[in-house]
C-alpha cells in the first residue's frame, strides 16, 4: 500500500505545471516540498483505510454480537473487541450530564433476549456502577433486587387471534397488547421481589385485609389472609399513599436519601421487569406448565391467595409476576403506539389505571407478560395488589474522585 501511495503522489507531482499547480509550487525547491507531499498522501490514505475498516469491523460485529454485545462476547465488548461507547445505549446527557463526558465505564444497557446468567452480569456491573448492591431490605423487611437500564420490545407478539385460541378469554382483551413496540428504558431502578404483604401493609398502614374490603363491599369474600399472603383490596389511590408514606419512613430512618422515593412501577418498568430478558408467554416458558413452576392462577391456586415468594423467580430474582394478585402500575391505561419509547409513562390523563401480572382467579392467557388490563383508581379488588419500586439515587458531583466511587444508593 506504501508503494501504491508514493507512486502516486509521484505521478501527480510530475503532471504538467500548466494543468492546475499553483506557480508557487513550482518555484519552491522540490527536495523539500516532494516529501512532505508524499508524506501528506501516505497519512491521507491511511486515515481512509483505517475508517472504512473500523466500520467494516463495527458491522460485523453488531451482527455477531447483537445489538447490544448479549451475544458470545463480553457485555462490554463487542465480537470484535471494540468498545461501546455510551451513547449507543442511553440517550446522551442522560447520564454524562452527571458523571463527566467520559462514557467509557458505563456499562451496556440489557437488550432482550438475554439469559439468565447475562441477567447477572448486567445485575452485577450496573450495581458496581451504581457502588451499591444488587439486593437491598427495608425497615419493613421487604427484599428489593436491582433491575438495570435495558432495552425490549413490548406488547405481544402473537396475533390476538392465535392468542385466543390457545388460551381462550376474551379476545379482544388481547387486541391491548398490540402494536408490539421498543422500549428503551435509561434509568436502572429496585423492585421489591413480592407484591406487598398482609403484614407489611397493617404495619404501615394500620389495616387489615377485613377491614380494606369492608370499606368497598361486605358481601365480598376474602381470598386468603395470612401475615405472608398479599394485600389486596387496596385501591390505586391507597398504594401510591402507601408508597408515599414509606418513603418518609425510610427517610427519616436514614435509609434513603432526600431525592429518593418509593412509587408503583411504571408499566414499561413491571413489563421488562418480568420479561427479565425473556420473548416468552411467561419468564418461565412458553407452556402452561412453566406457569405452575412460577405463578398462583386459577389452575392451581385453589381459587385463594397463596403466601409470597414460595414458586420461583425470575432472571433478576423477582416473584410472584404471574398470578397470585395482579399489580398495580403508575400509569394511566392507553393505547400503545408502533413508535419506539424511552421510559415512557402512558398517557397524561385517562380513566383508569393499569393492572398488570394477573391473579389467582385468573386463566393462564391473562397472567402472561404481555397482558394488559385496567381498572379505576379508587376501586379495591380481590384480585388486585401492588409491588413498590424504589428509585436509584445519583449524585450531582463527580463519577470518579480521588480513585472513589460515585456516591450512588
Amino acid at each position: 500500500m506504501g508503494h501504491w501511495v508514493k507512486r502516486t503522489a509521484r505521478a501527480y507531482w510530475d503532471i504538467p505545471s500548466t494543468l492546475s499547480r499553483p506557480n508557487a509550487w513550482r518555484k519552491c525547491p522540490s527536495g523539500i516540498l516532494r516529501p512532505m507531499f508524499v508524506n501528506l498522501w501516505y497519512l491521507l490514505a491511511l486515515f481512509v483505510f483505517c475508517v472504512c475498516s473500523s466500520d467494516a469491523a463495527y458491522t460485523c460485529a453488531r451482527e455477531r454480537g447483537g445489538e447490544l454485545g448479549t451475544g458470545d462476547a463480553d457485555l462490554n465488548q463487542n465480537a470484535w473487541g471494540v468498545q461501546f461507547r455510551l451513547e449507543q445505549y442511553i440517550n446522551e446527557g442522560d447520564l454524562t450530564e452527571r458523571f463527566g463526558d467520559d462514557p467509557n465505564d458505563v456499562p451496556p444497557m440489557a437488550t432482550a433476549p438475554f439469559s439468565a446468567r447475562q441477567a447477572t452480569l448486567y445485575q452485577n456491573k450496573w450495581a458496581e456502577f451504581y457502588s451499591t448492591t444488587v439486593e437491598k431490605r427495608n425497615s419493613l423487611d421487604m427484599e428489593l433486587r436491582l433491575v438495570p437500564p435495558g432495552t425490549y420490545r413490548r406488547g405481544g407478539e402473537q396475533s390476538s387471534e392465535r392468542v385466543h385460541q390457545r388460551w381462550g378469554g376474551r379476545k379482544e382483551w388481547y387486541e391491548r397488547e398490540h402494536p408490539v413496540h421498543r422500549v428503551k428504558l435509561t434509568r436502572g431502578f429496585f423492585m421489591a421481589t413480592t407484591p406487598v404483604t398482609q403484614q407489611q401493609w397493617k404495619k404501615l398502614m394500620g389495616t387489615t385485609v377485613k377491614e380494606q374490603r369492608d370499606k368497598e363491599n361486605r358481601s365480598m369474600w376474602l381470598a386468603g389472609q395470612g401475615e405472608d399472603h398479599p394485600m389486596y383490596y387496596v385501591s390505586w389511590n391507597e398504594a401510591v399513599k402507601f408508597c408515599e408514606k414509606l418513603t418518609e419512613r425510610e427517610r427519616r430512618l436514614g435509609n434513603i436519601k432526600q431525592h429518593q422515593r418509593y412509587r408503583l412501577p411504571t408499566e414499561a418498568e413491571w413489563e421488562y421487569a418480568t420479561r427479565a430478558g425473556t420473548d416468552s408467554a411467561f419468564h418461565a416458558g412458553d407452556e402452561e406448565e412453566s406457569l405452575e413452576r412460577v405463578g398462583w392462577y386459577l389452575g392451581n391456586s385453589e381459587r385463594s391467595t397463596r403466601p409470597v415468594g414460595r414458586l420461583a423467580g425470575n432472571a433478576w430474582g423477582l416473584r410472584d409476576l404471574h398470578g397470585n394478585v395482579n399489580d398495580w402500575c403508575l400509569d394511566w391505561y392507553g393505547e400503545y403506539s408502533q413508535d419506539p419509547a424511552v421510559d415512557p409513562e402512558g398517557p397524561g390523563e385517562g380513566a383508569m389505571r393499569v393492572v398488570r401480572g394477573g391473579s389467582f382467579i385468573g386463566i393462564a392467557g391473562y397472567c402472561r407478560s404481555a397482558f394488559r388490563n385496567r381498572a379505576h383508581p379508587d376501586r379495591r379488588f380481590n384480585g388486585v395488589g401492588f409491588r413498590v419500586v424504589l428509585e436509584v439515587y445519583f449524585s450531582p458531583g463527580s463519577r470518579r474522585e480521588k480513585g472513589g466511587r460515585n456516591d450512588c444508593h
